[in-house]
């Protein structure tokens, strides 16, 4: 008889326990960083120029290490410096088979369509003649203070043709984006798609005597392009099925402490990389946890109404009224496998005594 209550109690604890884990976050198993030169770590102390950078402190090596997963393995970085939209298509449309091993697939891009765009205008605006020399790119480096040699007219005129040039550059970035998910959920169907917004990195010092004496007007006009294609990377994350990271909300009026602008470097710095990498990780958790309710039974929606914490309130009451009077399931449940492990655990030490006590006969 006791060998018969042993055995039931054994097979009720190995069954209830995996009860208990179905519900658990589970992480992932593999990331892939896609992008530019933000997700290579560009400016950060310990960075070249492509190479895999496995050693410095950018978001996806960070993220990865918290994660548990191991570079080369379970992490690839396949970000290259100055990637546009453009770019990252054709990458992806070429590695298709390689990109479809990852559960979890970190997108950054953008930032070059933008800079691509402004590029000839801002050194039109400066007199700087960019197809010769080192051209903009130099005289930025250079840590020469810029001084805008056009007229108030020429000025108007400037943003008149930049403005028609965004509105293309964001047409076709809206495309391109949208065929990047669809083309990363098409070949990976089991893994989580996540897009950055951009992070906005004049939005906390004085234009003027902060960034070189770059001219306020532009950098204003860039400011209003940040913002508009966010809204479009958000609609179409949303439309396509991806996970929005809010990087521009994480980073909004930390511009100066996040990034290198100060330097004439809009990339992020140690602390902004770290600031993407805690995105990546919270982001990440959440999506486990909605899983979980899935796997549940749930909705798999993680919105919460008056109704829902009405009826969740009522619910508490009740169980409260009812535990005067009566053990809950879960209680019993407990129990019961406490009782399970404990009797498992006086067997296998009476069966050590018998053997040992064997032993010495």
């Amino acid at each position: 008889m006791k060998n018969t209550v042993l055995a039931l109690l054994l097979i009720f604890v190995l069954g209830a326990l995996p009860c208990f884990y179905t519900s658990a976050e589970k992480g992932p198993s593999s990331m892939l960083v896609l992008g530019d030169s933000i997700s290579t770590g560009y400016g950060l102390d310990g960075y070249v120029s492509g190479s895999v950078n496995g050693d410095i402190q950018n978001y996806g090596n960070i993220a990865s290490s918290q994660l548990g997963l191991r570079p080369g393995k379970s992490y690839t970085n396949l970000a290259v410096d100055g990637y546009t939209s453009t770019d990252l298509l054709s990458l992806i449309t070429e590695k298709e088979s390689f990109v479809s091993d990852y559960d979890m697939v970190i997108i950054s891009i953008g930032g070059n369509d933008i800079i691509h765009t402004f590029m000839p205008f801002i050194a039109e605006a400066l007199g700087i003649d960019s197809n010769t020399g080192a051209g903009l790119d130099g005289f930025l480096n250079s840590g020469t203070n810029a001084k805008v040699v056009l007229d108030e007219k020429q000025m108007r005129s400037l943003l008149t043709k930049m403005t028609a040039a965004v509105a293309v550059m964001q047409s076709r970035y809206t495309e391109n984006l949208g065929k990047i998910i669809d083309n990363l959920k098409r070949v990976n169907q089991n893994g989580e798609i996540y897009v950055q917004t951009l992070y906005d990195p004049f939005d906390d010092a004085d234009y003027e005597s902060d960034y070189g004496g770059l001219p306020a007007s532009v950098i204003a006009v860039v400011r209003q392009v940040i913002n508009a294609q966010n809204n479009l990377t958000k609609t179409t994350a949303s439309e396509h099925g991806a996970v929005l990271l809010d990087v521009y909300e994480s980073f909004r009026g930390q511009g100066s402490k996040l990034t290198n602008i100060l330097s004439f470097d809009i990339h992020p710095n140690a602390q902004g990389h770290g600031k993407i990498a805690s995105l990546i990780l919270n982001a990440a958790d959440a999506v486990a946890i909605q899983t979980g309710k899935e796997d549940d039974g749930g909705t798999g929606t993680s919105a919460v109404s008056d109704t829902d914490t009405q009826k969740s309130e009522n619910a508490n009451s009740n169980a409260n009224a009812n535990d005067t009077d009566s053990l809950t399931r879960n209680q019993i449940t407990a129990i019961l496998i406490i009782l399970g492990l404990t009797v498992l655990g006086c067997t296998v030490i009476a069966s050590i005594f018998r053997f040992r006590e064997k032993k010495k006969q």
